[in-house]
């Protein structure tokens, strides 16, 4: 169980592992007061440009998202994309209806959390 969106949003005294956490507000306001900068690990370069950015005010070549001449946002990207030659299982497995429930009821909160976090990400991008 990843409770990691439960200790987010818990003011003081996070929940034990397996009990219940008490209803929580999932608001950009509440992110927005305990996080000076929000990054995504589906934008994980321009959570990286903002985090610079904010950090020192800077804005470095491979952060320019400004409009290039086909007027296309432009974000350099360094790096390359491995596959580890890890054989992906995942697509042969075939959940119970009882398992997709409970991972729908325990990932609900961490999908309430994240449309969130994506909502405050875009503005603070823009």
């Amino acid at each position: 169980i990843n409770m990691q969106s439960s200790l987010l949003l818990s003011p003081a005294s996070p929940p034990s592992y397996g009990e219940e956490s008490a209803p929580v507000s999932i608001s950009k306001e509440t992110l927005a007061e305990r996080f000076e900068v929000l990054g995504l690990t589906s934008q994980m370069d321009k959570s990286l440009c903002l985090i610079f950015i904010r950090w020192t005010g800077i804005v470095p070549d491979r952060c320019n998202c400004s409009q290039n001449a086909e007027g296309k946002e432009v974000l350099a990207h360094h790096g390359a994309i491995h596959s580890h030659n890890v054989t992906n299982h995942g697509g042969t497995h075939e959940h119970t209806k009882e398992q997709l429930q409970a991972i729908e009821k325990l990932a609900d909160v961490d999908m309430k959390l994240y449309a969130v976090a994506e909502e405050l990400f875009a503005e603070q991008v823009a």
